[in-house]
């Protein structure tokens, strides 16, 4: 299998480089299936971290490929990603409550509590059997190939920094306005985790373009993986939570001390983790998405000209704006 390269190449030839990664990340999840492998779990892992990858790469590409087109490949992404998201949620639920036996040994031990782990390991292990018996492993792997071959007749319409300016600008104005309803509103579980999906796009975007500017990037797209953690164990908190009164209510458990005295707990983790967004959310969109996009275009006009190229169409990278 080819290493999975995602960076800005060395080149400021946008279009290409651009281009180039999508076919590669798509090429690599291709190979994550073909043949089968044997790990699937850890298949499943990487094959939905590319497609989000991927899609970060479509919305640095949305003005420059037009909107229909994004559009289009962005949906195709997305229901690619979701024949794979029903597992690693399972997965993740189940990792969760084992987790959780381990922090909590005092409601890890009691009978209800090994019912859900048991119900968790049941639901992950049906999704497994389904997706291995279903022969979607080949499916996703045939799909991705041709998705990577389709890459290479994509159109692009710009130049350098000014190519991926309006997407970049994009979703972190995006993510400035959703945190800012997060933080200072009460927002629900859904509107965490659609910030969550911003924020996530954001830090892939940064990772990809770590190459401009590494040090200074690198530490902007770390700090934004922590942001986005914290609020994915805030959502899975959230799941876990509803999961233990599903269950209770199917098994008429009703209000047992020490399961009102877990969901407390459970809530003040959430609440913890919402806490430690917040603070890096603060810091991560201080600056106006004008200021910040400039900032970036900067670096950019930087790397460039150590590179001895001009920025051809973004030698003002960020100053229109």
């Amino acid at each position: 299998m080819k290493k999975n390269t995602f960076k800005l190449g060395s080149s400021i030839d946008t279009a290409s480089e651009l281009l180039r990664t999508m076919e590669h990340q798509l090429l690599y999840v291709s190979d994550l299936f073909s043949p089968a492998p044997k790990d699937a779990g850890k298949a499943i892992h990487r094959a939905r971290q590319t497609y989000k990858k991927c899609r970060a790469l479509l919305r640095l590409m949305r003005d420059a490929m037009g909107y229909a087109a994004y559009y289009r490949e962005n949906i195709c992404l997305r229901e690619m990603q979701r024949e794979l998201s029903r597992i690693r949620d399972a997965d993740v639920q189940y990792k969760l409550f084992t987790r959780l036996s381990e922090d909590f040994p005092e409601f890890g031990k009691k009978a209800w509590f090994a019912g859900i782990m048991k119900e968790a390991r049941k639901n992950y292990d049906l999704e497994m059997d389904h997706f291995l018996e279903s022969g979607k492993a080949a499916d996703i792997s045939r799909q991705s190939y041709a998705k990577a071959l389709q890459c290479r007749q994509y159109t692009l319409n710009g130049e350098g920094f000014a190519l991926i300016e309006g997407g970049l600008t994009r979703i972190y104005r995006q993510g400035r306005e959703m945190g800012t309803l997060v933080f200072t509103q009460d927002a629900d579980a859904f509107e965490i985790h659609s910030f969550r999906k911003k924020a996530k796009y954001l830090q892939y975007q940064l990772t990809y373009l770590r190459t401009i500017s590494k040090s200074l990037i690198k530490a902007m797209s770390s700090t934004m993986e922590q942001l986005a953690d914290n609020l994915g164990y805030y959502n899975d908190l959230y799941i876990a939570c509803m999961r233990i009164q599903a269950y209770a209510e199917d098994h008429q458990i009703g209000q047992k001390k020490n399961l009102e005295i877990l969901l407390g707990r459970l809530r003040e983790e959430m609440e913890g983790a919402k806490e430690d967004s917040r603070k890096i959310y603060e810091m991560q969109y201080a600056e106006k998405p004008k200021h910040y996009i400039r900032r970036l275009g900067r670096y950019w006009e930087l790397h460039a000209q150590s590179l001895g190229e001009e920025d051809i169409a973004g030698s003002r990278a960020g100053q229109g704006r």
